[in-house]
């Protein structure tokens, strides 16, 4: 069973910049969001073609179950440079939706304080 999730999150930094911190996600978000991600290792590719695989593993969160959190591997699907967008697909792994909605928005409030804040 296939489940999507989206995400739309209002942020002070300037696009390209955002663009440019998701496509190095890899290296720049467990530096800059060390409260969500413990680490992100590329298994396939570059992490930022398509067919590229990497293994999320997430911090545990505060009253959310291990389960919920545990690695999820993520196969990049589609990049789209002029719309900024990527698409991946998860393993049967993936953490609950409704975890991952929240955890995105939290995750990209917090990666918009970092860009802020490193110019």
């Amino acid at each position: 069973m296939a489940s999507k999730v989206e995400v739309e999150v209002e942020m002070k930094s300037k696009a390209d910049k955002v663009w440019e911190n998701i496509r190095e996600s890899a290296t720049v978000f467990p530096k800059a969001l060390s409260n969500h991600f413990e680490s992100i290792e590329v298994l396939e590719g570059d992490g930022k073609s398509v067919g590229s695989v990497r293994l999320v593993k997430y911090q545990p969160q505060p009253g959310i179950s291990a389960e919920i959190t545990k690695p999820a591997k993520e196969k990049l699907e589609k990049v789209d440079e002029v719309n900024k967008s990527m698409i991946y697909s998860a393993s049967e792994d993936i953490p609950n939706p409704d975890f991952l909605r929240d955890f995105a928005v939290k995750s990209f409030h917090d990666l918009d304080a970092y860009i802020f804040g490193n110019p």
